[in-house]
């Protein structure tokens, strides 16, 4: 006997409406497993690049995402006291409102050969809106960098609903991720080799004997050697006097 039209139809509507709704939650399942499985890995405050030279003034990007059902109207990035950083200029961020803020240091450093009084402390965006299951960039140049060794920055982020969730744990090397990592920046030592001080070099010693002079130099005499010589020759003037008187009186007189 066969069975009615009718039956046959609403038993493939039903077996149709059956596979669509195993598709459906087939499709949820999967959302959820990908959630789970990405989200700690993908879903905290991470810092662009995530490591700069000590001596440079990088751009940081930092990706804020919005975990909550309410979105996020306020970032604050705060430099830690172990970083002093003289500048910090915010990129432009459409929609937001970027306040940067300072503090007096003492003594003061020394930064590119000047003094510098007062250092980085925070950079707060506000007024705008990271949508929900949203993220949001925020760009700052940030520099001269101490270091070497890590920054961990520490990010404040406020919801709509006045909750706020702070991004300050930090990560032991080696260990796992914690809840709400701090983000952080690994400062490498300043490749650019230091100045090289010129050196002396001593000329070599001379192996040759050092030449005798062959001048005599005359020596002074002094005023006794004046005197000897002066009685010699009154002696021999004496003498010659003598002499031609001696030959005067042997001499004879012409005859008359």
């Amino acid at each position: 006997m066969r069975r009615p039209r009718r039956t046959r139809r609403n038993a493939e509507r039903s077996k149709r409406a059956g596979l669509r709704r195993r598709a459906g939650w087939g499709v949820v399942i999967g959302s959820l497993l990908t959630a789970v499985l990405a989200g700690p890995a993908s879903a905290h405050v991470s810092v662009t690049p995530d490591r700069a030279d000590a001596g440079s003034t990088p751009t940081l990007e930092f990706r804020v995402p919005n975990e909550r059902p309410v979105t996020t109207n306020a970032v604050r990035i705060v430099i830690p006291d172990t970083a002093p950083v003289a500048n910090a200029r915010p990129l432009a961020a459409p929609g937001w409102t970027t306040v940067v803020a300072t503090e007096p240091v003492s003594p003061p450093l020394v930064v590119d050969g000047r003094e510098v009084t007062e250092v980085m402390r925070s950079v707060t965006w506000s007024g705008g809106a990271i949508a929900i299951g949203g993220a949001e960039t925020f760009r700052v140049e940030l520099g001269p960098l101490p270091g070497p060794g890590p920054i961990a920055f520490r990010a404040v982020q406020t919801y709509a609903d006045g909750e706020i969730v702070r991004w300050n744990q930090p990560t032991e090397p080696g260990g796992t991720e914690p809840e709400r990592p701090a983000p952080t920046l690994t400062v490498d030592p300043d490749p650019t080799p230091p100045p090289i001080a010129p050196t002396t070099t001593s000329a070599p010693a001379s192996t040759t004997a050092p030449t005798v002079p062959t001048t005599v130099e005359a020596r002074d005499s002094g005023p006794g050697t004046v005197v000897v010589i002066g009685v010699a020759g009154t002696g021999i003037l004496v003498l010659v006097i003598l002499s031609l008187r001696r030959r005067r009186r042997g001499t004879p007189s012409d005859a008359r």
